[in-house]
């Protein structure tokens, strides 16, 4: 037989062991609580996402890519709303978690295709800037041209790409607009160069006295001097690029006056010179520009 001695002792064992059992279970059921919070925490975070302005222009966009992950950001929650009713904390935690991840992918696509847009709208308008900087100095060409010729511009041709160019952009297809307007601006340049490379050959037999060939050669100083000033005030070029293009501006600024004191002394062939000099200076500046001038 058990003494009571025996039993007392016995059942204060049992009841230690079942103390232990409940401690140990508590805190399982505990962290499966606090786990299951907090997947529903996160379930109810992207369910707001997913109903935000946010959701809304992902699917508005015409990105292929951010639509495809926003159908699978859905299907993901909705798995992991089902695996959280039949227990499977696990596989809810990763699906949602994935979820979350898909959403800011996509998110992130659509601003970098509105980062690409604007930035795309900004080049169009320094594109149109340039054109009209270069049709500028086009024209004063041709007005100072004796006789006075149409130019080996065609100007039919160049009013339709801008019209085309503008019809692209009202319709919201910005890249053909910007494509269009760069083809507009190297057609406009590449007249431009074609008259000042042979400038030179058609004005010589024009001169009639020095001062007349001085007078030409100050003009067309002044004339790409404006160019640059354009050109560098409409474009995006490196800290680099705008310091050599200045040095050299300033050294053609310099041999100007120079010339022009040659000239009020009398001396037109050294004036001359000094201003030709001056013009090869501004023309190189305009080449770091990026204007394909030939220098003569």
């Amino acid at each position: 037989m058990i003494s009571d001695t025996h039993r007392k002792l016995y059942l204060v064992l049992l009841l230690h062991s079942i103390l232990l059992i409940a401690f140990a279970v508590l805190p399982v059921a505990a962290d499966e609580n606090a786990k299951r919070s907090r997947i529903e925490s996160k379930i109810s975070l992207i369910q707001k996402y997913l109903e935000s302005r946010t959701a809304a222009q992902i699917a508005e966009s015409e990105s292929a890519v951010a639509n495809d992950l926003l159908i699978r950001t859905r299907e993901l929650v909705e798995q992991a709303i089902s695996d959280l009713d039949e227990g499977k904390l696990e596989a809810a935690q990763a699906g949602i978690d994935q979820s979350i991840k898909l959403f800011t992918a996509a998110a992130e696509s659509i601003n970098r295709r509105k980062k690409s847009r604007q930035l795309s709208l900004i080049e169009i308008e320094s594109v149109r800037a340039e054109i009209d900087a270069y049709l500028e100095s086009y024209q004063a060409a041709l007005a100072a041209r004796a006789p006075p010729t149409s130019g080996p511009l065609d100007q039919a041709r160049l009013a339709g790409m801008l019209v085309t160019a503008e019809n692209h952009r009202s319709n919201g297809d910005i890249e053909s607009a910007r494509a269009i307007l760069i083809e507009t601006r190297d057609l406009v340049v590449a007249a431009l160069v074609d008259i000042r490379n042979n400038e030179v050959l058609v004005y010589r037999v024009e001169f009639q006295t020095p001062a007349d060939e001085f007078r030409y050669e100050q003009n067309r100083y002044l004339e790409y001097v404006t160019l640059g000033q354009n050109v560098l005030a409409n474009g995006d070029f490196d800290k680099s690029r705008i310091r050599l293009f200045k040095q050299l501006n300033d050294a053609g600024n310099q041999l100007s006056r120079e010339a022009v004191a040659w000239v009020e002394e009398g001396d037109y062939t050294s004036g001359i010179h000094s201003m030709q000099v001056a013009i090869k200076k501004v023309a190189q500046g305009l080449q770091l520009l990026g204007i394909p001038l030939s220098i003569q």
